[in-house]
């Protein structure tokens, strides 16, 4: 059994205790995986939905790679007084080149260094004729801080919510393609008995595929058709399986581990079956395909 097989096994399971809980109901997984994703969807939309400054760099502002409509930003650098301007005058300095700066508009005195101010950004002429002015930022006081939000744990519901809509696709116990299919053996003797599980649908009968039922197998040929019979404890059903109709070998995989299956699509039946070994299975293939 690996890793996927498991992982698929649980959300199956999980998928189908919900169901059990709820009488079968197979909505109610739905409405789990629908409140699962509500519970990060309204705090998502909520932060998305609040005004918050961009965060931009020199580099952004130098190539006109600014957002459309953005005028509240957050920028990063020096900060340093102005020789001229008198009062509270400032520049922004990019620290990875210092040719490039923002004048910084404000009414408070500012402590120079390393800054990260936030505030409301002019494009405007150059007033000093520099060529390394990029504009001026109209401080907000005091700066607004990033704001941290814990994405992982807001997600977590929906991921949750995803890994639980997963399980329900895929059922429970989780149809597997075989890895390594069994190779060809002799066909089944006529009248030989083998011991299977069964599940899917039989005509009008159905059987959940996390219910399936000990019976026993014996298969018979017929004229372009194989006579396969079921036998459990509740009845005895004969159902045709046309040579060369869509038989494929399959794991049926729980918590416990993987079990060999065939999957058979016969005339009015779509049918699992499940058995204890593999070289049991391989006959049958070898018998039906």
């Amino acid at each position: 059994m690996i890793v996927i097989d498991r992982v698929l096994a649980i959300l199956g399971w999980l998928a189908a205790s919900i169901e059990r809980v709820a009488h079968g109901r197979r909505w109610a997984a739905w409405a789990v995986v629908a409140a699962l994703v509500t519970v990060s969807a309204i705090p998502t939309i909520a932060i998305a939905s609040s005004p918050r400054p961009t965060d931009l760099s020199f580099d952004d502002l130098r190539y006109q790679r600014i957002p459309a409509m953005t005028s509240w930003v957050r920028l990063e650098g020096d900060l340093r007084a102005r020789t001229s301007g008198g009062g509270n005058a400032y520049q922004l300095v990019n620290p990875a080149d210092e040719r490039w700066y923002v004048y910084v508009d404000t009414s408070q005195t500012l402590q120079p260094g390393h800054a990260v101010l936030t505030g409301q950004l002019g494009l405007g002429s150059n007033p000093a004729g520099s060529p390394g002015f990029l504009g001026v930022l109209i401080a907000d006081d005091p700066p607004v801080p990033r704001q941290n939000e814990p994405f992982q744990l807001i997600l977590l519901p929906a991921l949750l919510g995803i890994a639980l809509a997963i399980g329900i696709q895929q059922g429970y116990p989780v149809i597997r393609p075989e890895r390594r299919p069994g190779k060809r053996t002799a066909p089944l003797p006529y009248g030989e008995h083998l011991e299977a599980r069964w599940g899917g649908w039989i005509r009008n009968e159905a059987v959940g595929g996390h219910e399936t039922v000990a019976c026993t197998l014996t298969v018979a040929a017929d004229r372009d058709a194989y006579l396969m019979t079921i036998v459990d404890a509740r009845a005895e059903r004969t159902l045709p399986v046309r040579r060369r109709a869509p038989i494929r070998q399959v794991r049926l995989c729980r918590v416990d581990g993987c079990r060999p299956g065939l999957d058979i699509r016969a005339a009015g039946s779509d049918l699992i079956l499940e058995f204890e070994a593999a070289g049991t299975r391989d006959r049958l293939a070898s018998t039906l395909l």
